[in-house]
């Protein structure tokens, strides 16, 4: 093979089927991206930083409604949050449940941490 021939092989060829290897494997369904099943280090890397930039890019553009801090939307939230959100993240003094102890990566639980506003806003 003349040396032209073998650069054009790996410039092209080796690009292409890189390409379609992944291609094949994103839409094969390959790999299991379910919240209940443990990822590779680098999958829950790649995956927990798209989350995280994908959450601060839009978030920051957001603009968080003014009165939040009103009772009657707190009273409101707080039961919404117990309806659709406990079981998963938690309440202050609520144990784990099996929905939450059963999720990969484990939802934070919200009672302990505190949450960026304009992030939890858009996230929600």
């Amino acid at each position: 093979m003349q040396p032209k021939t073998r650069k054009r092989v790996w410039l092209i060829g080796v690009p292409l089927v890189v390409v379609a290897g992944t291609a094949g494997f994103i839409w094969g369904g390959v790999y299991n991206v379910a919240a209940d099943d443990m990822h590779t280090k680098p999958v829950h890397f790649l995956l927990e930083t798209a989350r995280e930039r994908s959450i601060v890019s839009r978030a920051g553009r957001l603009d968080v409604p003014s009165g939040l801090d009103d009772r009657t939307r707190i009273v409101q939230g707080a039961g919404n949050y117990a309806a659709m959100c406990a079981g998963c993240h938690l309440a202050p003094s609520m144990a784990e449940t099996d929905l939450s102890q059963g999720l990969y990566p484990t939802p934070p639980d919200l009672s302990k941490h505190k949450v960026d506003v304009a992030k939890a806003f858009w996230v929600i």
